[in-house]
């Protein structure tokens, strides 16, 4: 029975607690799931942030967050918001945009706009062209920075500069801001390293493969863990077929546990930084009010049915005041309307469907 036990749960594999990746444990890992109640981690990198979220407690000095109001903690005495969600709140209040004017974030996306506006083929952070750094015309098509550096650069410019960045495993969160600095800090609690590879640095000196890492501090799967620098001088080289070959086994996981059901909180920040970024610079998808039918701008990353709030209510209230059609009572033959929540009512009232139901009974 036991052994039973633990080959099912090897077999359906478990959720890691911290990345939330879906892994399958060991007969040792199965057995402390079973009879102690551990919790399930997929590499040591998750299993240590996981002990130090529970025993490491920062204190909130900074504050509080103009949008919820409670106070955070960040290594930079700078930021103002807690997080991603509370600055977005902040940025849909329509008096708020009309206090900051153009001052700060919204004259990066401003710039960004201006740049776009004039020549679409050129990078919105540095102004170069595109068509030097993206030969192929599918990936031109959709391109909007020249490469990753400029793209880190420009969110951490437009968002990450006004976040809180504990800049710990338990807690990551500021990606673009991490990865645009020219020198680099360990997450690990207790190290003092700073250097331009990180990945490698952790390797070597605390036993992480790069994917356990990554998967740990939240960082998407291709993503180098380097300064723009290093990177501008890799790209710079030209590789061979044996270095392809050792950057692709790095990118499916060699080295390391390969989980799946992974999805990094650095992908997830940076789809919702596009999203309001492109409700800054571009115009969003144009749809057909289901009310009115008339055309409407919508905003990025939405659906609505409805081209504003009035229409919705107007086109709500009209559905329900249209009568019901007279329906014919199955069993006595009498004409009723139906009621608006009796959707399949085929009787005019309980006692004709009883009769009707003893009948077929019968």
């Amino acid at each position: 029975m036991e052994k039973t036990k633990i080959a099912a749960l090897v077999s359906a594999g478990v959720i890691c607690v911290h990345c939330k990746a879906h892994f399958h444990p060991t007969e040792s890992q199965a057995r402390h799931l079973i009879y102690r109640g551990s919790q399930p981690v997929c590499s040591k990198a998750c299993m240590l942030a996981v002990k130090w979220g529970a025993s490491y407690r920062p204190t909130q000095e900074n504050g509080p967050c103009p949008s919820c109001g409670k106070m955070f903690y960040a290594k930079n005495q700078e930021k103002k918001f807690c997080n991603l969600t509370c600055y977005s709140r902040h940025l849909a209040d329509t008096s708020t945009l009309k206090c900051r004017g153009q001052k700060g974030a919204a004259a990066v996306a401003a710039k960004a706009a201006s740049v776009r506006a004039a020549d679409p083929s050129t990078c919105m952070h540095c102004g170069r062209p595109l068509s030097e750094s993206y030969r192929h015309l599918r990936k031109l098509k959709a391109a909007k920075f020249c490469n990753q550096s400029c793209y880190r650069s420009f969110m951490a410019e437009r968002f990450d500069r006004w976040l809180a960045n504990p800049e710990t495993l338990a807690l990551p969160q500021c990606y673009d801001e991490f990865l645009d600095r020219e020198v680099l800090t360990c997450p690990i609690r207790g190290c003092t390293w700073s250097g331009q590879w990180l990945s490698a640095h952790v390797n070597r000196a605390h036993g992480f493969p790069a994917p356990d890492f990554k998967r740990a501090a939240g960082f998407c799967k291709g993503s180098a863990i380097i300064t723009p620098s290093l990177a501008k001088t890799l790209r710079s080289r030209e590789r061979s077929e044996a270095q392809d070959a050792v950057v692709q086994r790095l990118k499916d996981g060699f080295g390391g546990s390969t989980p799946g059901g992974y999805r990094a909180l650095e992908a997830i920040e940076h789809v919702r930084k596009s999203r309001l970024t492109l409700r800054d610079t571009e115009q969003g998808p144009l749809l057909i009010c289901e009310g009115c039918d008339t055309e409407f701008v919508a905003t990025w990353g939405t659906r609505p049915k409805y081209c504003s709030v009035e229409c919705r209510t107007s086109t709500y209230h009209a559905r329900h005041k249209v009568p019901a059609p007279e329906l014919t009572c199955r069993e006595c033959g009498r004409s009723f309307t139906r009621n608006p929540s009796g959707r399949h009512q085929i009787y005019c009232t309980v006692k004709c469907r009883d009769a009707a139901y003893s009948r077929k009974v019968q």
